[in-house]
């Protein structure tokens, strides 16, 4: 079927087409059989054209004067270069990634693998065993390093309050500490830091030998049992930290276990009481206290300002705690 034009007129606007009824409306009428219809709509005016959007300025969310454009690919906080961290999907910022390295371990994983550093952890391992074996193959040498009050407080022998925390009384006395110690050390230590868990480890140990004083002093004691219910204790604060369920987790049980058993046999209870304790206070101190501070930062002895402070304070009090040992000692046997 040909199509044919139409025309409109000059003066008044008609059209005329060579076939009215089969011809296309070049003025905005369509006709059929020579009838105008209404149903069909004029030309609409074209479409505005919207303004050009602005650009959103984001700042980082730690740095307010510094434009960024990521944001943390876990939280949504937007982020500058200085505070990314590159992840396998995206960037994080420095709190995901702090949350991420302190992911608090189960009890009933505790004997699974960590891919953590936990150096000082062997050390200390080390050192306990050397002590033994030199215990056991000079007969003598240590017989001035059992944690007892009445040398302590009458003959000044400070030194008690920390070498009874070296020395054990049997193989079996060793392997359970260093059990415990390797189990609770390479979980807590990544954490810490290697500053801040020998820290914890020591005070805790200074704990204990408080705890000696204040509930047997007469009585020798040695063993790391003291420090080794610290890492406990600083255990369950790392829970805590990141609110975690202590019931769900298993530790609430796993501090009973600890607890019940320094009623039977020829345990120290107040070296066992005095370690949790302990723990409870550099774990507060390191966790809770500084819970800011990055994973990064922690690891490091000069991490800045706020973790020099806070080492700095954790030092303080584990003099503290050992002045109070001292003082605790009884000057009359």
């Amino acid at each position: 079927m040909r199509s044919h034009r139409r025309q409109c007129g000059p003066a008044n606007g008609d059209c005329a087409a060579d076939n009215w009824s089969d011809a296309s409306d070049l003025c905005g009428v369509s006709t059929l059989n020579n009838t105008m219809t209404n149903d069909t709509p004029w030309p609409s005016e074209p479409p505005l054209q919207p303004e050009p959007l602005q650009p959103l300025v984001q700042h980082c969310y730690r740095h307010n004067n510094v434009e960024a454009g990521v944001t943390c690919q876990r939280c949504g906080r937007v982020i500058c270069s200085a505070c990314m961290t590159t992840a396998s999907v995206g960037h994080h910022c420095p709190e995901c990634v702090s949350q991420a390295a302190q992911r608090v371990i189960p009890a009933r994983e505790l004997f699974a693998g960590t891919s953590g550093d936990y150096s000082v952890t062997k050390v200390l391992i080390g050192l306990n065993v050397l002590m033994y074996g030199l215990d056991q193959g000079v007969p003598g040498l240590f017989d001035r390093g059992n944690t007892w009050g009445p040398a302590i407080g009458i003959n000044d022998e400070w030194w008690r309050l920390i070498s009874g925390g070296f020395l054990h009384v049997s193989p079996m006395h060793l392997l359970m500490n260093m059990v415990g110690l390797y189990i609770f050390g390479r979980q807590l230590e990544p954490v810490f830091g290697w500053v801040r868990y020998l820290i914890l480890y020591l005070g805790s140990l200074l704990a204990g030998s408080a705890g000696v004083m204040l509930l047997g002093p007469f009585e020798p004691t040695r063993g790391a049992s003291g420090a080794i219910y610290g890492l406990v204790g600083a255990y369950a604060m790392l829970a805590l930290a990141q609110k975690k369920n202590l019931w769900e987790e298993g530790i609430i049980s796993l501090i009973g276990i600890y607890v019940l058993f320094s009623f039977f046999g020829n345990v120290s209870l107040g070296g066992h009481i005095g370690g949790l304790v302990g723990g409870f206070l550099f774990g507060g101190l390191f966790l809770l206290v500084d819970k800011d501070a990055t994973i990064a930062r922690r690891a490091s002895s000069d991490g800045g300002i706020s973790s020099a402070l806070i080492i700095g304070v954790g030092v303080a009090l584990a003099i503290g705690i050992f002045v109070m040992g001292i003082v605790l000692a009884p000057t009359s046997f």
